[in-house]
């Protein structure tokens, strides 16, 4: 019974992979994304980068505990928004945080650019 239930969410797996394949290959090269959605299952066929698997699984700015996953069909956990769905975490992170420059990259940009 067990094993038949795996063999049977693999092969539903397998069938939206090669619906998401063949959706996009369907279209012109030019307009090819390589990621959208097959029905509402996401996939994302790109190269994924750090920043993408970073973005996945903590993103302070996206308050979705299930995001679509940075490479491959379905979704990942975004272990941010579900700390702060469970008040285990401060929301102290602004994106302030992400844009300005700690104070010692800061003092050492300073110091660079007294020397020119």
């Amino acid at each position: 019974m067990r094993g038949s239930i795996f063999k049977l969410v693999g092969l539903a797996a397998a069938g939206l992979v090669a619906a998401a394949l063949l959706q996009e290959l369907r279209k012109p090269p030019i307009a090819r994304r390589w990621h959208g959605r097959v029905g509402f299952v996401p996939y994302d066929f790109r190269w994924p980068t750090d920043e993408a698997i970073i973005h996945a699984f903590w993103n302070p700015f996206d308050g979705r505990v299930l995001v679509p996953t940075f490479f491959g069909l379905g979704w990942a956990l975004n272990f941010r928004a579900l700390l702060d769905r469970l008040g285990v975490s401060q929301p102290d992170v602004t994106e302030e945080h992400f844009l300005m420059p700690t104070d010692s990259i800061r003092e050492t940009l300073a110091h660079v650019t007294d020397r020119e």
